[in-house]
């Protein structure tokens, strides 16, 4: 594998963690001692599905091709995907549409 495509993975696991690890906090604070609250703030739901998604597909993505040792259609196009649905990380969609392309 390629060190463009080692550090395209690393960038991919590194921020599927991130996103884990903000999918517990989000859990975790809305779990409190009393229950469920009743009311959440605007784009709760959003933000946790986007963290969701993008520790899956991110994380997930990175994992196999990391295993697999080097860059497989099926998981960098997921990665891609979510780059794409989460608007601040399009440039990293971007950078996995060539890595592939190559």
């Amino acid at each position: 594998m390629k060190l463009r495509q080692i550090i395209y993975n690393l960038i991919g696991l590194g921020l599927g963690s991130i996103a884990g690890l903000a999918v517990i906090f989000n859990l975790m604070k809305m779990i409190k001692i009393h229950g469920l609250p009743s009311h959440h703030p605007t784009g709760y739901l959003f933000d946790m599905a986007l963290c969701t998604a993008i520790a899956l597909f991110a994380g997930g993505g990175g994992f196999a091709n990391a295993v697999a040792d080097r860059l497989q259609p099926k998981p960098t196009m997921g990665m891609i995907v979510v780059y794409f649905l989460s608007i601040f990380l399009f440039p990293l969609g971007i950078w996995g549409l060539f890595e592939l392309r190559r």
